[in-house]
């Protein structure tokens, strides 16, 4: 426990542990005749006086060496106003990213990754080596663990340079696992509390995902859930083997076990409810509950089924339905389609409202595919010389085969054949053999049934229902 102690002279902070006591100096009033309790942030941080003796919440809340002087409520009170405000930014945030690459440039959100990253080892890394006078015997694996974790975490920002914006769920649910653990250690002190601070990012991070179900131009996605949970887990692994907080115990005791059941299951039926709202069944409760009627047209979707297909000449394409039915539907419908389309007076996202996929997969997938044609076929014409120049003919030759191929009935109707010189000519530059993988229709589920998954999630209901029923017995 942290004390101060009246000492002549410069204040000194005072350590006591196990019956030890250890001094380290600090700007600090002395606190003649009184005991009180001196947060970590007393200790000169980050060597500077500004850093050293100001009681600054953030600072703590990277040492974690001490439970949190101030009230659970206040506590609680951190985790739902970050909360809230990842809520509130939902509806903002393309314009905010609009805002932030006109000024900035793309890579501005991935170097706010990086210095937040950066600034985080600092503290801790400064805060390790100040606790370690309280802490003689403490042993070197704390940092490695850190080491290796930073390693992961530099990995994952590079993987994601691309679209840097994603990366930013790493930082603020990686920074909501602090604040829940600094309000969960108000209750629980042994090691569940780092999986009950990861579940809670989890469910936090599921809600908001629901939540821009529901924002126009805004999409439900389970990776951005799985982003936020990896965020989560790196900080909480961080500071269970590299922080290594004392007042944790190492070891997993009833209540704490207890709690990680209940969070448990709440986590799991969220999860499994967004599983189960497929298309069809949004559909089907839209029509029937006043005031649900947007969600029938609406272009988001949680969770859809469909095939994936690998074709000679072509390279990998999903469709929401089978090849036979595809066939069939371009035989009976293409050509009313297809003359849809080329006659359609409004954008591209006002024909994907009036066509939902829920309702007309045929429609949807074929105007998709040959959006995604289009639009390389347009770049290439407007910036013949422009950067990424094989990828934008890769994807344009290919996309027109899954056209001619699947929907030719549509693709006669709507005028959408390419100019045979032009075809020629960017067919000449993509070979045969090049992989590819098209992007329309990726987030359907191929890999595995609804059934399947649904068979795993209750066999998950069952492995927690069991695990609670012997805590109870216990």
């Amino acid at each position: 426990m942290w004390a101060t102690d009246d000492t002549q002279g410069a204040g000194w902070a005072q350590v006591e542990r196990n019956g030890t006591r250890v001094g380290g100096r600090c700007g600090a009033r002395s606190t003649r005749g009184k005991s009180a309790v001196a947060p970590l942030h007393g200790v000169a941080i980050l060597g500077h006086p500004l850093w050293g003796c100001t009681n600054l919440p953030i600072l703590e809340a990277m040492v974690f060496e001490r439970v949190p002087a101030e009230s659970e409520a206040r506590s609680w009170c951190w985790v739902v106003a970050w909360s809230l405000g990842l809520f509130v930014v939902v509806p903002l945030a393309r314009s905010i990213e609009s805002l932030v690459h006109a000024h900035l440039g793309r890579t501005a959100f991935g170097w706010v990754v990086v210095a937040s990253a950066a600034l985080a080892l600092i503290l801790v890394v400064r805060g390790r080596r100040r606790a370690r006078l309280a802490r003689p015997g403490e042993s070197r694996g704390s940092a490695w663990w850190l080491l290796g974790i930073t390693g992961v975490g530099a990995a994952t920002i590079a993987g994601l340079w691309t679209n840097p914006e994603e990366a930013m769920h790493l930082v603020l649910y990686g920074i909501l696992s602090l604040w829940l653990h600094r309000a969960l250690a108000h209750r629980l002190r042994d090691s569940s509390i780092y999986l009950v601070a990861v579940l809670g990012c989890l469910f936090v991070g599921t809600l908001e995902e629901v939540f821009q179900w529901f924002v126009p131009n805004r999409y439900f996605g389970f990776r951005d859930v799985a982003l936020d949970g990896f965020g989560a887990a790196l900080v909480q692994i961080g500071l269970a083997r590299g922080v290594v907080p004392p007042y944790i115990e190492p070891r997993f005791t009833r209540d704490g076990l207890r709690a990680l059941y209940r969070v448990s299951l709440l986590v799991w039926s969220l999860l499994f409810l967004c599983v189960l709202n497929t298309p069809r069944r949004v559909d089907a409760y839209a029509t029937r509950v006043a005031g649900l009627a947007f969600l029938s047209t609406n272009p988001s979707v949680m969770m859809e089924y469909g095939e994936r297909y690998e074709v000679e000449g072509i390279g990998v394409f999903r469709s929401r339905l089978t090849l036979e039915t595809l066939e069939e539907r371009d035989r009976e419908r293409g050509p009313a389609v297809g003359r849809a389309v080329a006659t359609d007076d409004g954008s591209y996202a006002q024909y994907l409202e009036r066509h939902p996929v829920q309702r007309d997969p045929y429609a949807h997938e074929f105007r998709v595919h040959l959006f995604s044609r289009d639009h390389h076929v347009r770049a290439l014409r407007e910036s013949p010389e422009g950067g990424g120049r094989s990828r934008r003919m890769l994807v344009a030759v290919r996309e027109d085969r899954i056209l001619r191929r699947y929907f030719p009935e549509a693709y006669r109707a709507a005028g959408a054949a390419l100019d045979p010189s032009f075809r020629r000519e960017i067919e000449g530059h993509v070979a045969e053999t090049a992989s590819y993988d098209s992007n329309v229709s990726g987030g359907l589920v191929t890999r595995v049934k609804e059934w399947q998954l649904v068979l795993a999630f209750l066999a998950g209901f069952v492995a927690i229902f069991v695990g609670g029923r012997r805590l109870r017995g216990e």
